[in-house]
């Protein structure tokens, strides 16, 4: 099953006004699961860079986000993610999740992964 979507126009203005197109031109891409959104977008230093940030929101109260090593690699831990989630998953369940993914430059809110800490 495939949760990610492009994003629309209201949501990269408004919604999520930091979502970057992809080094392609590609729309970043949102999934709502179990009321997370997941979404997988450009990396907004370089309009070139193949990188792609993942940002995951709890029910509009925790947050965290990591860095993937290419676009690829971005939705394919973005459906990995979005698959969890809809199983139903805790707090602690998630970190350690999260930890297990192989991202770089983790920043969390109301977690223990560490803030601003690469893996």
């Amino acid at each position: 099953m495939s949760y990610l979507k492009p994003m629309s126009d209201w949501c990269m203005a408004k919604d999520y006004n930091g979502a970057e197109r992809f080094a392609d031109g590609s729309r970043p891409l949102m999934a709502e699961v179990n009321e997370c959104d997941i979404v997988v977008s450009g990396y907004g230093v370089s309009s070139t860079s193949e990188r792609a940030w993942i940002y995951i929101s709890f029910a509009a109260e925790d947050w965290i986000t990591g860095l993937a090593d290419s676009k690829a690699k971005g939705i394919e831990l973005g459906e990995l993610i979005a698959e969890h989630i809809s199983k139903g998953t805790t707090k602690t369940d998630f970190e350690k999740f999260f930890r297990i993914l192989g991202l770089s430059k983790i920043n969390a809110e109301n977690y223990r992964i560490g803030v601003d800490a690469d893996v």
